[in-house]
């Protein structure tokens, strides 16, 4: 076993009495050399083995075997090293066993209309009729049970777009088979079985195909089933074009043999494959030599072979279970003819566990192996036994399979049981099958957590002869999705809504929510919806919650604070804004608030919200922009200019930002230079030609009133010298200015420093500056003339644009103009950020 594939790995089952038990396993990667192994094998009769080879992840996962041996006796005892495999090894023939009866080859009445060819018609097998245009049903074809889904007979397009033929192949207008994609998951199969057939010989094998969509590892493959062996004979992967293709497929039979047809669904829904005209001959397809005629003409069929899957041991009256759940007024009647009753504290009972699945359920007491999932005590006694599938050791999408003994008692039933399905794991799954005439329906099913508690389930069966209940789990896609089940029932007639008797401290409701908290998910099970169906069982009454099967008081499991969030014991949390740090204590095995007095985060730290809603405190680095009275900018990655403009920029909008990250906008107002500050201001008219051709507007020496903020378009506003003249920010829904002279005005009103319009966001005076400080890490200060800085955390880089650049750490790309296209001059690039409204009086 050598290659850099995950999950490839090499099987070994030892098959007795029709249960196929797993004896030896390896997984990935083992080396590239021969390896040794030695299994010691416990029979008790007629055996057989089975080695299973697994494909990985990827094509390097080629797994071999060689020079097999059986010894009797253990191998402690095979003191010799191995023989050289050049010696002859000479073994008995192996006893023969039998995986399932099949029936035997019946022959059908000839089908004039197969495929035909120029020249004259292919002649109709002489013995099997295997041929089917589907026009009516699925001819001598069967759905096998043991795979994931079905084959749908369909007319017409296909419900996906981009996928699927848009008509039959036999007439334009008929029917034909295939794989519908949605609703299931990728690599999940779907097989076809037919009747079996008894000619040896060489046989052709012919068909018409159609596969079509951009889905990868979407595929065809064709088996031929012998001896209890199915070997692929033909395969097809990926898009074929969209069209019908010709497959003919010669068979090298030397005995009863079946046709396995497996359409394998792919990465995407736009993966559906179609069959049709379907047909067998006798001898090679290289003798077939005339072309398919057009299969217009009608094509007429008998009735399917009815075919039998596996032999199942009979039904077996057992001990009647004495701890069934029970309703108020008595215990209900057990069934007068079927007892599939089991609460497995003693053996799996009239259940056995199915050949054809990936892996076994697992009988088990106490907690399971893996933590964060499964029951931790069985539901009927609280210290016996359970049924459960472990998740370790199998992979996404594998299933265990569990079939009852048959029962023969037609009408209404009313199936009950217990199921535990706990864990974070996605597509874990629990799904039930009533089997009768051969085929298998879905009768209810479950997907993903449904809490950490036991659930009752009670199902309305309606038979019309001899059955079987078939419980499939399903593993998810992390090892957290152990699904266990107990105390089945089967009772004759319809499950009415009975109020069940309910443990101490709770009461019984016909319908509990999906979201039902429990003292290890206080807030309930994970990406759980209180709209999705509900169940009728026990619940806790108000003020408990369920523990290891019992309700206790909340304060034993958590606390709840006064907004009516719930925390466990000894977790910490902040509240609203990282105002304070909060504890729930335990004391004496009760929960208990305690919130310090310390507020906001430490140091450089700044306050986020999570997905969940819940704050917390993250370290972060900071970066600047500022604005100097030249005017001179300098954005958070450092790049200088000095773009002069006489309106209103944006220097700071955010954009692209996650879901719980607040909106940050900051606007720069421009005015004309104060006469008083002219000393501090550098307005050059010397090269006034060159500047206006950087994009900067050309200064002026003449005076202008301090009020003069209004957008004139006269001659003297021209050539005035424009500067920083006020600020405006919005930020958690309030807009705050910063004027002239430190003047602050909120949410359109004069207001006075310091004040906390929201909780994460003051304003307040230091020293000559007034400044806008937030939880999250903006600060904004204005001197109250024409400087100012703003400061963001690193947590909005590339996630803002203005003329304060676009914060990607990388100066020579800053002049991303509006349209997140490059500037070509400074005055392109800041005209792209004026604020195209009409500007307001700054004073």
């Amino acid at each position: 076993m050598s290659g850099s594939a995950q999950t490839m790995g090499l099987h070994v089952y030892l098959l007795q009495d029709n249960l196929a038990n797993r004896v030896w396993w390896k997984r990935n990667d083992q080396g590239d050399s021969w390896q040794l192994a030695q299994v010691d094998l416990e029979t008790t009769g007629p055996f057989k083995i089975i080695f299973e080879g697994r494909r990985g992840t990827t094509d390097q996962s080629d797994v071999a075997i060689d020079d097999v041996s059986l010894h009797r006796g253990r191998c402690a005892d095979q003191t010799e090293k191995p023989l050289d495999p050049s010696v002859d090894i000479t073994t008995t023939p192996p006893v023969p066993t039998t995986f399932r009866p099949e029936p035997p080859a019946t022959a059908r009445p000839e089908v004039s209309n197969l495929p035909s060819v120029e020249g004259g018609a292919v002649a109709p097998h002489p013995i099997c009729n295997l041929d089917c245009d589907f026009e009516r049903d699925l001819c001598s074809f069967d759905q096998l049970l043991t795979d994931v889904f079905d084959w749908t007979r369909h007319s017409g397009s296909t419900p996906t777009a981009m996928t699927g033929p848009s008509a039959d192949h036999t007439t334009g207008s008929g029917h034909y088979l295939y794989i519908e994609a949605n609703g299931v998951s990728n690599g999940d199969t779907a097989r076809l079985l037919s009747a079996e057939c008894s000619d040896p010989g060489p046989q052709c094998l012919q068909f018409w195909y159609h596969m079509s969509g951009s889905a990868q590892t979407m595929g065809l493959h064709v088996y031929l089933l012998q001896d209890n062996l199915a070997n692929r004979v033909w395969w097809k992967r990926n898009d074929q074009g969209d069209s019908w293709q010709l497959a003919q497929v010669d068979l090298e039979t030397t005995g009863p043999f079946k046709i396995i047809f497996e359409g394998r669904r792919g990465t995407t829904d736009q993966s559906d494959v179609a069959i049709d005209d379907v047909s067998l001959h006798r001898g090679r397809c290289a003798d077939q030599t005339e072309k398919p005629l057009d299969p217009s003409v009608d094509i007429t069929t008998t009735p399917p072979v009815p075919t039998t899957f596996r032999p199942e041991p009979p039904a077996t009256a057992r001990p009647e279970v004495s701890n069934l759940p029970s309703v108020e007024g008595g215990a209900v009647a057990p069934h007068p003819i079927c007892n599939l009753d089991c609460d497995f504290e003693r053996d799996l009972c009239s259940f056995d566990q199915l050949l054809t699945d990936v892996f076994d359920w697992t009988r088990h007491s106490g907690s399971t192996p893996t933590a964060m999932t499964g029951p931790s005590a069985d539901h009927t006694t609280g210290s016996g036994h359970y049924l459960y599938i472990e998740a370790n050791g199998v992979s996404n999408g594998d299933t265990a399979r569990l079939l009852s003994a048959e029962c023969s008692d037609p009408g209404p039933q009313c199936l009950q049981f217990w199921y535990h399905m706990s864990g974070s794991a996605q597509t874990m799954g629990l799904h039930v099958y009533i089997l009768q005439d051969n085929l298998a329906n879905g009768v209810w099913w479950k997907r993903n957590d449904q809490g950490d508690s036991w659930q009752l389930a009670q199902v309305d069966l309606r038979t019309t002869g001899p059955f079987k209940i078939i419980f499939e789990g399903r593993r998810g896609t992390t090892d957290q999705s152990d699904v266990a089940i107990d105390d089945v029932s089967l009772h004759r007639g319809s499950c009415a809504v009975k109020a069940l008797s309910c443990q101490k401290n709770s009461h019984f409701t016909p319908c509990i929510s999906p979201c039902q908290p429990t003292c290890k998910q206080l807030q309930g099970p994970p990406n759980c919806h209180a709209d999705e169906e509900c169940i009728q069982g026990c619940v806790c009454d108000d003020g408990f919650v369920l523990r290891e099967g019992v309700c206790v008081p909340f304060q034993h499991c958590g606390c709840v604070d006064s907004s009516g969030k719930k925390y466990h014991l000894k977790e910490s949390w902040y509240t609203e804004n990282c105002s304070q740090k909060c504890k729930c204590d335990e004391d004496d095995g009760v929960g208990e608030i305690e919130c310090g007095d310390e507020e906001m985060c430490d140091g450089d730290d700044v306050c986020l919200l999570n997905e969940a809603g819940n704050y917390f405190c993250k370290s972060t680095e900071f970066s600047e922009c500022s604005i100097n009275r030249d005017p001179e900018y300098r954005t958070f990655d450092k790049m200088k200019h000095e773009f002069k403009g006489r309106n209103s920029y944006v220097l700071v909008q955010t954009t692209g930002l996650s879901k719980n990250q607040p909106d940050v906008y900051i606007e720069a107002f421009n005015g004309i230079a104060n006469q008083d500050n002219s000393d501090n201001i550098h307005c050059d008219n010397s090269n006034k030609e060159e500047q206006l051709e950087d994009g900067r507007k050309s200064d002026s020496d003449e005076d202008s009133d301090e009020d003069s903020d209004d957008d004139s378009d006269d001659d003297d506003d021209d050539n005035a010298c424009m500067q920083l003249r006020g600020i405006k920010i919005r930020v958690y829904n309030h807009t705050v200015e910063f004027r002239k002279n430190r003047k602050l005005v909120l949410d359109g009103r004069s207001a006075h420093a310091p004040v906390s319009p929201a909780g994460g966001l003051r304003i307040l005076e230091r020293s000559s500056l007034i400044c806008l400080k937030t939880d999250f890490g903006l600060s904004v200060e204005f001197d109250g003339e024409s400087r100012a800085e703003i400061i963001l955390p690193h947590t909005y880089k590339r996630r803002v644009g203005g003329l304060c650049g676009n914060f990607d750490g990388k100066k020579n790309n800053d002049m991303v103009k509006s349209d997140g296209k490059q500037a070509e001059s400074v005055k392109e690039f800041g005209e792209s950020w004026r604020v195209m409204e009409e500007r307001r009086n700054i004073t």
